[in-house]
């Protein structure tokens, strides 16, 4: 939400290369790669489209563009050496994902990518909570619940949400083949 953060839509094996190169030498704790994925019934049975990752000390976001890249996105290497795959495959590196069950899935599903170093953030709330535990809460009652923002934050944020829904929600007239779009669409960016 902030205007200070920075969105890098990456759809070239040189800016992925680029992209590997940021992720290096970051610190563990807090941790500093929060990961998510987009996609056409993303699980092992639907596609990839995007995979988004948000750089704590940088403040910057980069939308993968996995519907392009396929497999080049995880196996080009920077020139270190390093891969994508090897950075989700790490241990020793932490990657932040809320819910990763579908997002495991279709990774190691589609492209043999085994991950590790996760901590799932949805797990989390549900394990500190103070009140009832029968359920888990998703991204949008947890941010509501519990990311402090002002009355003009939750609003800016509802707002850019509300956006994104429409286009890619069915229930809402949207489709998910919208992450397969090219230029991806400025609401979708911000979603």
């Amino acid at each position: 939400l902030e205007d200070k953060a920075s969105v890098t839509f990456i759809d070239t094996c040189a800016g992925v290369a680029e992209m590997i190169g940021d992720l290096t030498h970051l610190p563990a704790k807090p941790p500093s790669l929060y990961i998510d994925l987009e996609g056409v019934n993303l699980s092992r049975h639907g596609t990839i489209s995007i995979l988004q990752i948000f750089v704590l000390p940088q403040r910057s976001t980069f939308l993968i563009d996995i519907y392009g890249l396929k497999d080049k996105a995880f196996s080009y290497p920077a020139p270190s050496g390093t891969t994508l795959r090897a950075i989700l495959e790490s241990p020793s590196i932490p990657k932040v994902f809320f819910d990763v069950r579908n997002d495991s899935d279709a990774l190691f599903s589609h492209y043999q990518i085994e991950l590790s170093g996760v901590q799932d953030l949805q797990l989390m709330e549900l394990a500190t909570r103070k009140f009832s535990k029968r359920c888990v809460n998703g991204l949008g009652k947890c941010i509501e619940n519990d990311a402090g923002m002002t009355a003009d934050e939750r609003a800016n944020w509802k707002a850019f949400k509300d956006k994104g829904r429409k286009l890619f929600a069915p229930e809402c007239g949207g489709s998910y083949e919208v992450f397969n779009t090219r230029p991806l669409p400025d609401e979708i960016r911000q979603y």
